[in-house]
């Protein structure tokens, strides 16, 4: 269609004695020398399908002759489609875009793209002006994340943006069982995005038929299944674990006799006249860390964020060996 030098004419099957009515192709010129050998010979008086010097391009009435299209409809509606292919209308299935499609396309639109990373940036500076409260860092990671896979190759595709939101998923439980022991914002946030990817990773896209219906609850079905199966066997066994051969290796032994003079060891809790103390952190609270309370060395734990060594503290809580305190 875009070399514009070459030249494309009507050739015509020679006629038989068994077949007298000959078959029409088209040829190039570069074919006519095999003409005589495949028994074919060119038309002569026909205009040429394409002229050399020219573009080949197609209208409805030569795509129709040179066998390129069956039909020619005279409008856009689909039932002539169907009355030429003799289908029924009520067997046929249209595909619209759904709100997956939807969500693809506004992630991809300019407005969205600059409010994500707008967002992503504005959160990152808030993280790093107050460490600690782990929620900005989490939108900046979560906003960022959709930004590359809005404007990279794998646009639309719901399956890789799956399998990165699972990635981030478990990468924020690895922060919450290494770095943030507890059961906090990070753990959540990464459990809520697992269960998201898997989500996604069920409905990659939304059913728009009955069969498609009847699939998704199956693949949920087996989703919820698993996962009721997974918890079921998780608290058997953490209620039967120390009576697993090796396993009980995970969990220390109950007190006894033999660990009374360890028990007797313990430093002594922390006297309560010292809630209300004033004093100051010694190392650097993450949040953990030794503070001093006149000639006294504590162990203490901040409530919420970071503090510098240096940094003037009160203790506002005191349970057994547990003190809790703020910045003054």
């Amino acid at each position: 269609m875009f070399e514009i030098d070459l030249e494309i004419v009507f050739a015509q099957e020679r006629p038989d004695p068994n077949r007298p009515v000959g078959e029409q192709v088209a040829v190039t010129p570069l074919d006519k020398r095999d003409v005589d050998h495949f028994k074919w010979e060119l038309v002569e008086g026909v205009p040429p399908i394409k002229e050399r010097g020219k573009l080949l391009s197609f209208s409805a009435r030569n795509a129709t002759s040179l066998g390129l299209a069956r039909a020619v409809l005279q409008n856009r509606d689909l039932s002539g489609v169907y009355t030429l292919f003799g289908i029924k209308r009520e067997s046929v299935v249209v595909m619209r875009a759904d709100w997956l499609d939807t969500l693809v396309t506004m992630l991809r639109h300019e407005v969205t793209t600059v409010f994500l990373v707008m967002l992503g940036f504005t959160c990152m500076i808030l993280e790093f002006k107050s460490p600690g409260l782990t929620i900005p860092a989490i939108i900046a990671t979560v906003c960022f994340l959709l930004v590359f896979w809005a404007h990279s190759a794998l646009a639309g595709d719901v399956f890789v943006l799956s399998i990165l939101l699972f990635v981030l998923g478990i990468m924020l439980i690895g922060v919450e069982l290494f770095i943030l022991p507890g059961f906090g914002v990070t753990g959540v946030s990464g459990i809520v995005l697992m269960l998201l990817a898997l989500a996604l990773l069920v409905v990659r896209q939304w059913p728009q038929s009955q069969p498609e219906w009847l699939d998704l609850g199956q693949k949920f079905a087996i989703f919820a299944g698993g996962l009721a199966a997974s918890l079921i066997a998780a608290f058997t066994v953490a209620r039967n674990l120390r009576h697993i051969p090796f396993a009980n290796r995970m969990i220390l032994p109950p007190p006894s006799e033999t660990t009374s003079d360890a028990a007797a060891s313990l430093p002594p809790a922390v006297p309560p006249d010292l809630l209300g103390a004033v004093g100051t952190a010694v190392t650097a609270l993450r949040p953990a860390g030794k503070a001093v309370f006149g000639d006294q060395y504590i162990d203490v734990m901040l409530d919420g964020g970071y503090v510098d060594a240096g940094t003037r503290i009160q203790v506002i809580e005191i349970d057994g060996l547990r003190v809790v305190v703020r910045t003054v």
